[in-house]
């Protein structure tokens, strides 16, 4: 799961294979396997390992090889805000996965473009095709597959509001993690927490959260910081503010270390903020807040951005100082309605996007794999 020891295996197998006569299929495999690993702690280096092994893969016509990189660019882009590249490619790799009938690949692709229609907030397209997903993933007997997919269709049905679904569907997959001992099964016990969390239902909440972090591997490290943000926030919200800040202090360590995720250092920090407060330290939690601003500004985090002023706007209106919490509520406004712009780009991007493939089918049938 991206682990540093995994990472470091592999770089190690790459450089022994590099280091002899020519380069073999078995190199672009393990070129490949590097890239997934990358992507959760350094992004644009996972970019360049995924060149490398397309690049490769289409020197040797390895189809398979030069398939599966062109799934792992369409999902590194996807990352970086590449959105169009992203799906272009995802649809390519798509194509030419289903003519070398490997439904594993046909899924990975798949993944893609549901997290893009995710991203452009077209919940019902990306259910849609997580459903289409969990059909391939039953109909070739992958229960593992089919775990994941029922979490991710929580997850959908999380962001429509849809809290009951997200819960069932979600249940649905952490038995199946269960019955598999799959080590994913921390996942899914943490994202029952944060719906059952939002259905108000805190006490039930934390008992999930805790339990996730007893099936977590500490190696993890960007999960447990998560787990231990999820935990927090819950503690903040039944106001044991004590218990809270320790989870809260340390999901903020490790998420400003490298390879954590700094918009989720800033949501542990307006978490602290609302400690602080509730302790009637202004000064503190106007700290934490300006240093949650500078993070979520840093990685272009509108969602975490537009909270935050909200956020410093209340303060502001707590310690009636009226034309600062309107200066605040105005930035808070300014960063809903560039969300919304943002999120109609990615929609009309979208629709031009679904005509280009139907452009390139042509194009595509032409070509082989290594040659796209």
């Amino acid at each position: 799961m991206g682990s540093a020891s995994a990472i470091h295996s592999l770089q190690h197998k790459v450089t022994d294979l590099q280091s002899r006569l020519s380069p073999s299929e078995h190199l672009v495999d393990t070129l490949n396997d590097l890239a997934l690993e990358l992507w959760r702690t350094d992004l644009l280096r996972a970019l360049g390992v995924a060149w490398e092994a397309r690049t490769l893969a289409r020197l040797l016509n390895y189809h398979k090889g030069a398939v599966t990189s062109l799934v792992r660019l369409s999902w590194i882009h996807l990352q970086i805000g590449e959105f169009a590249t992203a799906v272009l490619e995802a649809h390519e790799a798509k194509y030419f996965a289903e003519r070398l009938e490997d439904y594993v690949l046909v899924l990975n692709a798949l993944y893609t473009i549901a997290a893009a229609y995710q991203f452009a907030q077209e919940f019902k397209k990306a259910e849609v095709v997580w459903l289409e997903m969990l059909d391939i993933a039953r109909a070739h007997k992958d229960r593992a597959r089919e775990a994941d997919y029922l979490v991710d269709l929580g997850i959908v049905y999380e962001d429509m509001g849809h809290y009951q679904a997200a819960f069932d569907m979600t249940l649905r997959g952490k038995d199946l993690y269960a019955k598999l001992n799959d080590n994913r099964l921390a996942l899914a016990l943490n994202n029952i927490a944060e719906i059952l969390t939002k259905m108000g239902c805190h006490d039930e909440a934390l008992s999930w959260a805790e339990e996730s972090l007893t099936h977590l591997d500490p190696e993890w490290v960007v999960w447990w910081a998560n787990f231990l943000l999820t935990k927090g926030a819950i503690l903040v919200d039944q106001q044991e503010y004590a218990l809270a800040r320790p989870c809260l202090d340390e999901s903020l360590k490790l998420n400003l270390m490298p390879g954590g995720r700094k918009h989720l250092a800033a949501r542990a920090l307006m978490e602290i903020a609302t400690v602080e407060l509730a302790r009637n330290n202004i000064p503190a939690a106007i700290d934490a807040l300006e240093r949650a601003e500078d993070l979520a500004a840093e990685v272009n985090s509108r969602a975490v951005q537009a909270d935050v002023q909200q956020a410093i706007a209340r303060l502001h209106i707590r310690a009636r100082d009226w034309d600062g919490a309107d200066k605040y509520h105005d930035r808070y406004l300014g960063h809903k309605f560039r969300m919304g712009i943002e999120r109609m780009e990615k929609q009309t991007s979208l629709m031009r996007l679904a005509a280009e493939v139907e452009r390139q089918r042509p194009v595509w049938t032409q070509q082989s794999p290594c040659h796209a």
